[in-house]
């Protein structure tokens, strides 16, 4: 936390126009609490604050943005709910749908490991699976 003190020393009044990027809201909220209070303990209260959020709360925001500015094409990114929906309706459409125990745990596997396939940028057509 003290590297990120010195770090908004450094940028001064801009301090307000700085964006702090967390992995996760636990870590956020937790920077957004504590920041003020190091800040106070260093008698700096004045000190401008960047904007703090998550990865995936400024990918949202800036999708959005680049949406109603009409720079991006108008897809729809789905949450984690509404793409597992579909997941569960491609496992209920297939062959062997009927014959599962949990549509929704196999749906959530092949969420899953549709994800892995994306994160190692393979193609399911070079394997022979």
């Amino acid at each position: 936390m003290k590297a990120l003190i010195n770090a908004l020393y450094d940028l001064g009044p801009d301090a307000d126009r700085a964006l702090l990027l967390t992995a996760n809201r636990r870590l956020a909220a937790y920077v957004r609490r504590q920041l003020p209070r190091m800040l106070m303990k260093d008698g700096q209260s004045a000190l401008a604050l960047p904007t703090i959020q998550t990865f995936d709360e400024w990918i949202e925001a800036s999708w959005n943005r680049e949406l109603l500015a009409c720079r991006v094409p108008a897809y729809a990114v789905l949450n984690d709910r509404q793409d597992l929906w579909f997941w569960e309706r491609a496992v209920s459409a297939s062959a062997t749908g009927d014959t599962l125990l949990s549509k929704s745990g196999a749906a959530q596997l092949a969420k899953q490991a549709y994800a892995l396939l994306c994160d190692w940028q393979l193609a399911i057509d070079d394997h022979d699976l």
